[in-house]
């Protein structure tokens, strides 16, 4: 008869499996994008994103085994969320941030470490993440056994209705939920609002600290921020690079 012990150790030597294929598909995926072959770029990603989504299912079912799941949840301090603001809201020019932090256990996570990347192109129209950089970003937070937990940019406008995600946000958190990254997007206003969402995953936040308020559901606001270094509010969109199924298409936030 199988015990749970022998279970958790196949599914352990599974995950070991998904994850070296992984490792090998990532290498690739970086050498086609420093090389610009993006028609090998746009062969190596679905299979990756397909070994990334059965490694992180396998990883789901060891930790859940002999335990009921959890809903996911984002322990976020006050700190990084003035943190993220001031990174994405200080020039007049849109920007954005990924975040990381630590799985403290199945579903549970701290958001500790914003993540900067390069940037191909920057107007106060739109900002474009250079597509190498962004995939850079992404190898290293895995090999160090690391995931992309958060992603924060910020919406023309004020007050919390401005925070509210687009079409466009929404694909792009569709697409890594399909990866199996456990990301989910922030929105800023100009004036200090910020709602937490996701496509289609159920999810919890909580805030730790002060000179943050709850607002209602996932919007929070920050009354600390210094509103005279606030940007004149104008129609813009943030335009991003992510991986898809499709390389070399942007993702407009």
């Amino acid at each position: 008869m199988q015990t749970t012990a022998d279970t958790k150790e196949r599914l352990r030597r599974l995950n070991d499996y998904f994850s070296s294929v992984v490792g090998e598909h990532e290498q690739s995926l970086l050498s086609a994008c420093r090389a610009c072959d993006r028609q090998r770029a746009s062969e190596i990603l679905p299979t990756l994103l397909a070994f990334n989504g059965l490694r992180a299912d396998a990883r789901q079912v060891e930790e859940s085994c002999g335990s009921a799941p959890l809903i996911p949840t984002y322990h976020i301090g006050s700190l990084l969320l003035e943190e993220g603001f001031r990174e994405v809201s200080g020039q007049p020019e849109e920007d954005a941030v990924f975040a990381t932090g630590i799985k403290v256990e199945a579903n549970r996570y701290t958001v500790e470490k914003l993540l900067r990347f390069k940037l191909a192109r920057r107007s106060a129209a739109y900002v474009e993440a250079d597509q190498v950089s962004m995939t850079k970003v992404l190898v290293h937070l895995d090999r160090y056994g690391h995931k992309l937990l958060l992603t924060l940019h910020i919406h023309p406008g004020a007050g919390a209705e401005a925070t509210n995600p687009s079409a466009i946000d929404m694909d792009m958190h569709r697409r890594l939920e399909q990866g199996r990254y456990p990301a989910i997007g922030a929105v800023y206003s100009r004036d200090g609002y910020i709602r937490f969402y996701s496509y289609r995953r159920e999810f919890r936040v909580q805030i730790y600290g002060k000179g943050v308020t709850h607002e209602h559901d996932n919007v929070y606001r920050l009354t600390d921020i210094n509103t005279r270094t606030k940007s004149r509010i104008q129609t813009r969109r943030v335009r991003l690079r992510v991986p898809n199924r499709q390389a070399g298409k942007a993702a407009r936030i």
